[in-house]
């Protein structure tokens, strides 16, 4: 009955008709403690992560203290979120309202990203752009990439950097989205690091229907799983791949341990 208890709660911040209307500052104060409240009764552990209980109840005071009459909906959730994402917890957070313009064209960048351990990468491009395939993006809009996964963890908390990084991607690649995360449109500008380490600033325009250059990658992944899966890729010398969903971060690391994958 709790857990049905404190999801009822946060779905009713997702109601509202309009995500920027304000509300008065005492309004949301109730929200607030209703929202620590239910957190405690609720989470198997909601303290750990914070250090110890006394930390956690300093947080939320912390926290409570930047509540405002000028605050949005928005604005609220995203300062709820930012108190939960100490918890590195993917399943505990505040849906934002989709108020994205559905006139927007689905436009994409030319170039589209993915992850590589702790840092973001061009994996593909279009014709114009091949050159550029490899490179790690450091800033967007002279924005360190870091600071912006964490923009992007006020909106979908996740378990580590790398769910993070993989949410950024996912917000740069379409239009209507990265305008959540920067203002400079029609275009973005974007600070990489060629393949031959030399530094480049480029400037984009978001256009529809990219047609993506093809790979030379031979490997061809069967994946049979979508949260833990692996594949012999090369026998000698031995190259294995592995890929799980992001959901299933935390326990796959001691699955490899176990099969003594890694130390």
């Amino acid at each position: 009955m709790k857990r049905l208890t404190i999801t009822a709660f946060l779905i009713s911040l997702t109601i509202f008709a309009n995500a920027q209307i304000k509300f008065e500052k005492q309004v949301l104060l109730e929200d607030y403690n209703t929202f620590i409240k239910y957190l405690e009764d609720t989470h198997p552990d909601p303290y750990t992560a914070y250090g110890v209980k006394i930390q956690f109840k300093r947080k939320a005071q912390q926290t409570r203290k930047i509540v405002s009459d000028s605050m949005s909906l928005d604005q609220f959730k995203k300062l709820l979120n930012g108190f939960l994402s100490t918890m590195d917890d993917a399943h505990t957070s505040v849906k934002l309202s989709d108020n994205t313009n559905s006139s927007i064209s689905n436009k994409k960048l030319p170039i589209k990203f993915k992850v590589a351990s702790d840092f973001i990468f061009i994996e593909t491009a279009t014709l114009e752009y091949k050159s550029l395939i490899g490179s790690k993006l450091i800033a967007v809009d002279n924005i360190p990439i870091e600071a912006l996964a964490d923009s992007v963890s006020l909106i979908l908390p996740t378990e580590n950097i790398y769910g993070s990084y993989r949410f950024t991607c996912l917000f740069l690649q379409d239009e209507k989205y990265a305008k959540k995360l920067i203002d400079s449109f029609p275009f973005i500008k974007m600070n990489i690091i060629l393949p031959n380490n030399k530094e480049k600033s480029i400037r984009l325009e978001y256009i529809e229907n990219p047609n993506w250059v093809e790979g030379n990658s031979q490997v061809a992944l069967n994946k049979t799983n979508g949260l833990l899966y692996s594949q012999l890729i090369k026998k000698d010398p031995a190259v294995t791949f592995f890929g799980w969903n992001d959901s299933f971060s935390k326990e796959v690391i001691p699955q490899l341990k176990d099969s003594g994958f890694i130390n």
